[in-house]
């Protein structure tokens, strides 16, 4: 043996198979890691509903670690309908006119709407639905029952972004609204549930 060579000993078949054990342990959990790594996107819950009153505000949270970000507002439905409680907040056209909440009568979205909709067959009689480039209102009997904000491309290709403010219009904000600016908006929610979702 050359002077200064060390040896191996595998103390023996039992000693080996020991450390072979060890080893596929320390493997297996290391792929396990890596796998729900990999798949956090997929564990994780990847949708947001934000639920305040009769406002339901909806975000997606994608790539990993990216904070909530609302893509969708809907205020009142049929069974607890806007005109009897809505939060009080602002709103931005396209050509720069504001209206506060408390200003959506029938007879100002008439004025307008710029986009023609029609009321699906399934709600009730009596339903009539106005648009404009950013903003979806639903009337029932000539009262608003419901109220619709989200960013959306036109035929045309033209991006139409809606732009939510404090009822006293010192703050307004571009859709989608980060989850503090929903609440500087709106209020603090009654609960916040979180999905996952394809």
């Amino acid at each position: 043996m050359v002077e200064g060579a060390t040896t191996c000993d595998p103390g023996g078949p039992q000693q080996m198979m020991r450390r072979v054990t060890h080893c596929s342990l320390v493997i297996l959990c290391s792929c396990v890691c890596c796998i729900l790594a990999g798949c956090a996107g997929v564990i994780m819950p990847n949708v947001w509903t934000f639920h305040k009153a009769n406002l339901i505000g909806t975000a997606r949270t994608n790539p990993i670690g990216t904070s909530p970000r609302y893509v969708h507002i809907r205020i009142g439905t049929f069974e607890s309908p806007f005109y009897k409680s809505a939060p009080r907040f602002a709103l931005r056209l396209e050509n720069g006119r504001v209206l506060r909440s408390s200003d959506l009568t029938l007879e100002t979205v008439v004025s307008i709407s710029t986009y023609p909709w029609r009321a699906d067959s399934s709600m009730p009689k009596g339903t009539v639905v106005y648009g404009t480039a950013d903003y979806v209102f639903t009337f029932q009997n000539s009262k608003l029952v419901q109220f619709e904000a989200y960013p959306h491309e036109d035929d045309a290709g033209v991006l139409h972004v809606p732009v939510i403010g404090t009822y006293d219009q010192k703050h307004f904000y571009k859709m989608p609204l980060s989850q503090q600016q929903l609440i500087e908006v709106f209020g603090k929610p009654d609960d916040i549930k979180k999905e996952w979702f394809m």
